[in-house]
């Protein structure tokens, strides 16, 4: 064949399968197959839907069988240059977790207490910075994830946790950060313990605001009702001792416990009273 005919012979090629491509329907479909190999079959659709869900991820919907793709928006948008820089093999145009912060709330103004790989910057130790089948671009899901840094045995022998093998973590704790060092969720003690701000018609305020582990341990410590501290400690931590003592029904009360009176959680009364 000369290079004159093998150059027609290609157009012709290129021609047809975008003849073929284009206009192929259920009826002549096996009559292209039949010449051509690699003919689309016009009853499935390859179309990749793209949906943007927020300011940092792009969800990419593929075909039933594969698992939906997660993509990094400005990974999805081929903007590599937002955290890479370019003349440096493509090390970080600042370091994590200003380079995360560039786009992403700053976590150090939202939460008392950070997770430690937040405080640390270490954000791609949990979030894939492409792409992830996960959502929130995690690189584990569930446990799996907390069990790469934390002690599965140590965790599962605290008397809180005996009973919850299969529960996800942040179910209870924030992943990110909170109030304290132990990153509880707003309301998950009562998540259980539901009855406690409903039998009372006034509630004590770590009650009523969800802030249980103020004065109890989540994961269990060896005291009574895994408080944290006991006695008048306990009330006092957060009550001015000197005001308390400053009301004449108190005088006398040395080494009482406050609870020998009120009732920690609530009572039908503003004192709270037993």
């Amino acid at each position: 064949m000369t290079k004159k005919n093998l150059l027609k012979y290609i157009t012709y090629m290129v021609i047809s399968i975008t003849l073929i491509s284009s206009c192929v329907t259920e009826d002549n479909y096996k009559y292209w197959t039949f010449f051509f190999d690699g003919v689309p079959d016009p009853t499935i659709s390859n179309d990749l839907e793209g949906q943007v869900t927020d300011s940092s991820t792009l969800v990419v919907g593929v075909e039933d069988t594969k698992p939906t793709i997660i993509k990094h928006y400005p990974y999805a948008e081929n903007e590599c240059s937002s955290c890479h820089d370019q003349n440096n093999m493509g090390a970080y145009v600042e370091p994590q977790p200003a380079l995360c912060y560039q786009c992403h709330d700053d976590m150090s103004l939202t939460y008392e207490s950070l997770h430690a790989p937040v405080q640390a910057g270490y954000c791609t130790s949990c979030h894939n910075p492409h792409q992830s089948s996960i959502p929130d671009l995690l690189v584990k899901e569930g446990q799996e994830l907390c069990f790469e840094c934390h002690d599965r045995t140590s965790i599962e022998q605290g008397v809180i946790h005996k009973d919850i093998p299969e529960t996800d973590c942040i179910s209870c704790h924030n992943r990110h950060g909170g109030i304290n060092r132990d990153f509880m969720e707003e309301g998950t003690c009562l998540k259980c313990h539901a009855g406690v701000k409903n039998e009372f018609k006034y509630v004590h305020g770590p009650v009523a605001a969800g802030y249980c582990n103020t004065c109890h341990d989540n994961h269990g410590v060896d005291s009574d009702n895994f408080l944290l501290r006991t006695g008048q400690e306990l009330c006092t931590y957060c009550h001015d001792i000197n005001l308390v003592l400053r009301n004449e029904n108190h005088e006398g009360i040395g080494d009482y416990s406050c609870t020998e009176c009120h009732n920690p959680h609530g009572g039908e009364n503003s004192n709270l009273l037993n």
